[in-house]
C-alpha cells in the first residue's frame, strides 16, 4: 500500500477503470505494491478523504539479503525446450509443454505463506525482519509461474513450523470450533485492529440479541390487531345471525375451529407437524354447507390459528397471514413471477451493460 497523488489529464480522460501509473523515477510505482509489475496486476484505488489523510505510508522495505537462497529455480529458455522436445514424439512433446504450462501451479505455497505473514504481523508487527522476510517470500511464490522459483522444501518445512501451528486471536474467533488450535493473543497495551473489530462485532452481536429478545418477547404477548380481526369480525357476525334466529354462520366457525387444534409452539417437533397437515385439510364442502367463500375460509382459518397462538398460526398459514398483513396496510398482492423480473440478475446487468457499451461505440 502506498500513498500517492492523483492528477487529471485531458488526454486521458476517455479512459476509465484503468490507472495510469507514471514512468518517472527511480523504480516502478507499481514496484512498491508488495513487487507488483506491469503485466496485469490489479490494484485497487481509495480515494476516502477519511482514509487517506489517516495513513502514514512507510518506506519502501527491501528484500531481506539471502532471500534467492531460500528458492530453487527451475527455468528453461524456449530455445533449450525447443531443442529438448525436438526428438520427441507429438504425444511426448504435448506432455512436456502441458508440464511447463502447469509448473507454477502445481506447488506455490501462496496461501501457506499469507497465513505465515498475518501470524507473525499480529505477533511481531509488520516492521519487524521476519514480516519483511515472509511478506517477499509471499510476493515471490505468487509469481512462480513466470519466474520458476519455488520455495525449497526445508525452508517451507522450517517456516511452517514456526508460523503454521497457531492461528491469530481475530481469525479463531469467528470459527465455530477452535478445539485442539493453538491460538495466539497479541500483548501489549495498544489493542490490534482486527481483534478490536471483532471483539466489537461480538458485542454488536449481543446487545441486538438481546434486543431482539425483548422485542419478540413483547410481540408474543401482544397479539397484531391486523391478523386477529377477520376471525373477530367474523364471529360477531355469527353472534348477530344466531340472535337474529341463523345458525349457519355460527356452525360453519365451528366447523373451521375444528381441524386445526392448537398443536405444538415448536415447529421442530413431530405434533407441530401433524397440526399443520391437520390444519391443511379443508372441511369437504360437499358434505357441509358453507355461508363463507373459499376465500373467506382461509382467511378466518387462519386469523383463528393466530388467534390460539401466535406461533402456531404463523407455522400453519404463514402465506395467508402475510397476505392479510398487505390487505391491512392498504398494499397489493402479486405473484412470483412478477416478483422475480423485479430483481435484475447479474449476468442480465452485464449483458445490458455490454450492449451499451457497444451502443457507445
Amino acid at each position: 500500500m502506498d500513498q500517492v497523488t492523483a492528477v487529471s489529464h485531458s488526454k486521458l480522460d476517455k479512459y476509465f477503470d484503468v490507472i495510469v501509473f507514471p514512468v518517472k523515477g527511480e523504480r516502478s510505482l507499481a514496484s512498491y505494491l508488495g513487487g507488483g509489475d506491469y503485466d496485469g496486476d490489479t490494484v485497487t484505488l481509495v480515494w476516502s478523504k477519511q482514509l487517506v489523510e489517516n495513513v502514514n505510508t512507510a518506506p519502501l522495505c527491501m528484500a531481506p539479503a539471502g532471500l534467492s537462497d531460500n528458492f530453487e529455480r527451475e527455468v528453461e529458455h524456449v530455445e533449450k525446450f525447443n531443442e529438448r522436445i525436438s526428438n520427441l514424439s507429438p504425444k511426448e512433446a504435448q506432455t512436456a509443454f502441458q508440464k511447463v504450462l502447469l509448473l507454477g501451479l502445481a506447488d506455490t505455497k501462496i496461501g501457506l505463506y499469507l497465513k505465515f505473514h498475518d501470524l507473525v504481523v499480529y505477533e511481531r508487527g509488520y516492521a519487524s525482519a521476519a514480516a519483511i522476510r515472509l511478506a517477499y517470500m509471499f510476493t515471490t511464490c505468487l509469481d512462480a509461474s513466470k519466474t520458476g522459483l519455488q520455495a525449497k522444501r526445508r525452508v517451507f518445512e522450517e517456516d511452517r513450523k514456526n508460523n503454521g501451528t497457531r492461528k491469530p486471536y481475530y481469525m479463531a474467533a469467528l470459527e465455530q470450533n477452535t478445539e485442539g488450535q493453538e491460538v495466539s493473543k497479541r500483548k501489549g497495551s495498544t489493542p490490534y485492529l482486527l481483534d478490536a473489530l471483532v471483539d466489537g462485532g461480538r458485542r454488536l452481536r449481543d446487545d441486538f440479541l438481546k434486543q431482539y429478545s425483548v422485542l419478540r418477547s413483547s410481540s408474543l404477548s401482544a397479539a397484531d390487531h391486523d391478523l386477529t380481526l377477520p376471525y373477530l369480525c367474523a364471529s360477531r357476525r355469527a353472534a348477530e345471525a344466531l340472535q337474529a334466529g341463523s345458525h349457519v354462520l355460527q356452525d360453519n366457525l365451528s366447523v373451521k375451529k375444528a381441524p386445526e387444534g392448537r398443536g405444538s409452539s415448536d415447529p421442530k417437533t413431530q405434533a407441530i407437524q401433524k397440526s399443520v397437515q391437520h390444519f391443511a385439510q379443508w372441511p369437504d364442502s360437499k358434505k357441509i354447507f358453507f355461508f363463507f367463500s373459499d376465500e373467506e375460509r382461509k382467511i378466518i382459518m387462519a386469523s383463528y390459528a393466530y388467534t390460539l397462538s401466535g406461533s402456531f398460526g404463523v407455522s400453519v398459514a404463514f402465506a395467508e397471514l402475510c397476505a392479510i398483513k398487505t390487505r391491512a396496510h392498504g398494499a397489493v398482492l402479486f405473484a412470483d413471477r412478477f416478483a422475480e423480473v423485479m430483481c435484475i440478475s447479474n449476468d442480465t446487468l452485464r449483458a445490458l451493460s455490454q450492449a451499451q457499451d457497444d451502443a457507445d461505440e
